[in-house]
């Protein structure tokens, strides 16, 4: 991960899934898909994305978060991890969060 050091990904599964909606491997937790996805994607554009949904806590340069950024070991809030879930909720689209104030 960060830092200089690397782990080898694993998943708990012992079967090849084969190709899957995005539903299911955010459902079931499954590490491998969110690592390939952000290799695909790559490191910078996927740290882009998390800013546009409301993700700006993370601040250091991509690959210091390594291949563990698509895992979660970038500290956000609660709030923020929110935010990003109603971009999904939307359709992609972000509005920012607001509350009652009670």
């Amino acid at each position: 991960m960060g830092g200089g050091q690397h782990i080898r990904f694993t998943t708990t599964a012992t079967r090849n899934y084969g190709l899957l909606r995005l539903r299911e491997p955010l459902g079931n937790s499954l590490n491998i898909p969110a690592v390939k996805t952000l290799k695909f994607v790559g490191a910078d554009a996927f740290m882009d994305r998390l800013h546009r949904v409301g993700i700006n806590s993370l601040t250091r340069n991509p690959q210091f978060y390594g291949d563990g950024l698509a895992l979660g070991n970038g500290e956000i809030s609660l709030y923020e991890m929110a935010q990003a879930y109603t971009v999904l909720a939307r359709g992609g689209r972000f509005a920012p969060l607001t509350g009652t104030g009670e």
